[in-house]
């Protein structure tokens, strides 16, 4: 009896530990509206000891904040909601840890009508350009946020398909108008939606997260969480007739020109090759493959690519332009095989092939010798100032290797510019053109030119840069004198001004 006694007294000494208390923000509630969750647990809990997998049925969950109070002991999980249906749902019990919450039931109102913000402090909505596709046919997503000027939007993240590949497309594009005398903010997100498995689906919308600024009663700002969710799209994708290519569009186009645009053509001398391939409605990662031509008496090589993705009138564009150096190495009538590109027609369903003809010309033949170029002389006294700069300059070049320092683009601008004005003096195609990248990936760091038709220079230099870059493909022992001027005008190139964008920045959301 005794030790019964001393059991009871030590279990009424113990401090009695609280079930977890929930806790909801003020109704009333209304279905595609946010609302905050709020679990308090007695003692500091891991941010795993709540399982929230039984609210996924009734709710669509934002991004989970947890925290602990040290000085009161107590761990809170604050948890965004949207309710999926209108009625009586069902708030279930979650476990924490080892304790249960108490279920509890809401009174959800149907959503309103989308008009407007209707009395809401923002509204996402989000559409598809068409509920139907084939298998690698892309779609359009565009998500549309309005909200007022006291919400701060944090996040907006991408709707999400089963078997699809979900990429950003283009800019933000942001809003300001003035609706029955209050400012409404609106922005406006796209992606390109690629399905890659046949069958009915549904596309998850996109989901954006803030918060709102409230006025509590004159005293002070309340930021209340905001969570937003697009509604669900039905989707019925189509796999494709067997054997079709796995290139899918309404259109496809394959043009090219040549540099020079017309013969004599002659051994030993480059012949510059540009394929522009136009595509409307298709996915940019099928693009076909363009191979260099690879025959006897001649020689190819890749002179770079450039991609641009646009959208216009709400249709994808993409353009792909592709140079191919090419050098006869013999002479008499040389002939470049066909390119065929097969595609599938998703507007007529049917099978297209693209195809650029056979292209024949004649090489003439070179003489067996060809007498060298004169150096050029009398280019010692321009030169003479620049040498002054080698001192301070490999000076300082040495004092970074010994930091093992990067070089700041202060320095390596200057001494990449002398490094081409020095190439200039030389006759070296291929020393010319790889001095002249380097340089240009230090004048315009943000954009980097891998080639030369991607310097932002070439439209207004083009005629003196085109037979350098010919010339770069020639043979080893071919020249090519530098352009006089050539150098000053690069270096003292300026951009024109460029148009700056109105509106918002469009990096106020991730």
């Amino acid at each position: 009896m005794i030790r019964w006694r001393l059991l009871l007294l030590l279990m009424l000494s113990l401090p009695l530990q609280a079930a977890p208390r929930l806790t909801l923000s003020p109704g009333p509630y209304r279905q595609e509206q946010s609302l905050q969750l709020t679990v308090t647990a007695d003692g500091q809990l891991p941010a795993e000891a709540l399982d929230i997998k039984p609210l996924f049925a009734s709710f669509v969950i934002g991004q989970l904040r947890w925290q602990q109070d040290a000085q009161r002991q107590t761990t809170q999980w604050l948890i965004p909601l949207i309710p999926r249906l209108s009625g009586t749902v069902s708030l279930p019990a979650l476990q924490v840890a080892n304790s249960m919450t108490v279920a509890r039931r809401l009174q959800v109102a149907p959503p309103q009508a989308a008009t407007g913000l209707a009395g809401q402090a923002a509204r996402l909505q989000g559409q598809l350009d068409r509920d139907q596709a084939l298998v690698g046919q892309p779609l359009i997503y565009e998500a549309r946020i309005w909200m007022h000027p006291g919400v701060q939007m944090a996040s907006l993240t991408a709707p999400s398909l089963e078997g699809a590949n979900i990429s950003l497309l283009g800019e933000d594009e942001q809003t300001s108008q003035l609706l029955k005398g209050q400012r409404i903010l609106g922005l406006l997100r796209r992606y390109l939606v690629v399905p890659e498995v046949p069958g009915q689906t549904r596309l998850y919308g996109a989901q954006a997260q803030g918060e709102e600024l409230e006025d509590a009663k004159g005293l002070q700002l309340r930021h209340r969480p905001l969570l937003l969710q697009a509604p669900d799209l039905d989707l019925q994708v189509t796999a494709l007739p067997a054997g079709a290519p796995e290139l899918v569009a309404n259109q496809v186009r394959l043009t090219q020109r040549w540099e020079p645009a017309q013969g004599p053509y002659r051994q030993g001398e480059p012949i510059i090759r540009v394929l522009t391939l136009a595509l409307e409605q298709a996915d940019p990662r099928r693009l076909p493959t363009l191979a260099l031509p690879q025959q006897a008496g001649l020689r190819s090589y890749d002179d770079g690519q450039q991609t641009h993705v646009t959208l216009q009138a709400n249709q994808l564009q993409i353009k792909q332009t592709l140079r191919q150096a090419l050098i006869p190495v013999t002479g008499g009538e040389l002939t470049l095989p066909a390119i065929d590109i097969p595609w599938w027609d998703a507007q007529h369903q049917r099978l297209e092939t693209t195809s650029l003809p056979a292209q024949s010309f004649n090489v003439l033949v070179s003489p067996a010798q060809v007498s060298p170029q004169p150096a050029r002389t009398a280019t010692t006294h321009s030169l003479g100032w620049l040498l002054g700069l080698l001192p301070p300059l490999l000076g300082l070049w040495f004092w970074l290797r010994y930091q093992r320092r990067p070089w700041p683009r202060w320095l390596a601008l200057p001494w990449h510019s002398l490094g081409l004005i020095l190439v200039g003096q030389r006759s070296d195609a291929r020393r010319q053109h790889a001095q002249l990248l380097i340089w240009a990936r230090w004048r315009w760091p943000a954009t980097p030119p891998t080639c030369i038709e991607a310097l932002p220079c070439y439209p207004a230099l083009s005629a003196q840069l085109d037979p350098l870059l010919a010339a770069c493909f020639a043979a080893p022992q071919g020249q090519h004198p530098w352009p006089a001027g050539l150098t000053w005008r690069l270096l003292t190139w300026h951009e024109p001004a460029s148009e700056q964008h109105a509106g918002f920045n469009p990096g106020a959301l991730d």
